[in-house]
């Protein structure tokens, strides 16, 4: 497709590049994706997933899977066209959302959404890497082979529906229900967002301790930031 051809050359500046090229080693970063998501958005109606492109980060790929999700939608159409003729509509043609108080659910019913980056039946540890500003993960995905390979690498994902009042509400209901399960662990976080996981190191360690199970290995052993 030759648009998104055109959209990348917009985007990287430049036309030096083939379809097998990785984005990101042709002058593409966390910003210029963003960039690349909202304009095929606007020009195809597509939604880039950022983890299955950090994964094939190519002009190729990127088309492939526009054309894909087009083929799909044209099924689904011409599926309820015929569900229509035939007479034989389902409770799904005839959906409403659920407005935002039906849908809330409730702090025991939410689970941290642990994203799985990479993991390694042989590692010895796991580092949770904490989201960044607004929520996004996506970043991570560039740092994984500057990793150990000891380290499994998870990252929470943040979704609307957690508690966030607070940064101590967030921390506190991540403890609860994740990182207090998982044993040794270290924690990353972007540096901006630093207050979350330095709470969270908190919360765990109390956790631990007013279940009588603080030691040595349970201890969280490393707790970073970066830019």
């Amino acid at each position: 497709m030759q648009k998104v051809k055109e959209i990348w050359c917009q985007l990287l500046g430049t036309k030096d590049f083939g379809p097998h090229d990785e984005f990101f080693a042709v002058g593409g970063h966390s910003l210029t994706l963003v960039l690349l998501r909202n304009k095929i958005r606007e020009q195809f109606g597509f939604e880039l997933q950022f983890d299955r492109f950090y994964k094939r980060p190519t002009l190729l790929a990127l088309i492939e899977d526009i054309l894909m999700a087009k083929k799909y939608a044209n099924t689904a159409v011409l599926e309820k066209q015929f569900r229509r003729v035939s007479g034989c509509t389902t409770d799904r043609d005839h959906h409403t959302p659920l407005s935002p108080m039906d849908s809330a659910a409730t702090d025991e019913q939410l689970v941290v959404n642990f994203v799985k980056l990479r993991e390694n039946s042989a590692a010895t540890g796991n580092l949770y890497m904490i989201h960044a500003i607004a929520g996004t993960i996506y970043p991570y995905y560039g740092i994984l082979a500057s990793i150990p390979e000891s380290l499994n690498v998870y990252a929470i994902e943040y979704d609307v529906q957690y508690p966030s009042t607070s940064l101590m509400a967030l921390a506190s209901f991540y403890c609860r229900h994740g990182l207090c399960n998982f044993n040794p662990f270290y924690e990353e976080g972007n540096k901006t967002e630093n207050e979350v996981p330095k709470c969270l190191k908190s919360f765990v360690e109390c956790e631990k301790e007013s279940k009588q199970k603080l030691t040595r290995s349970t201890q969280a052993p490393f707790l970073g930031f970066f830019d």
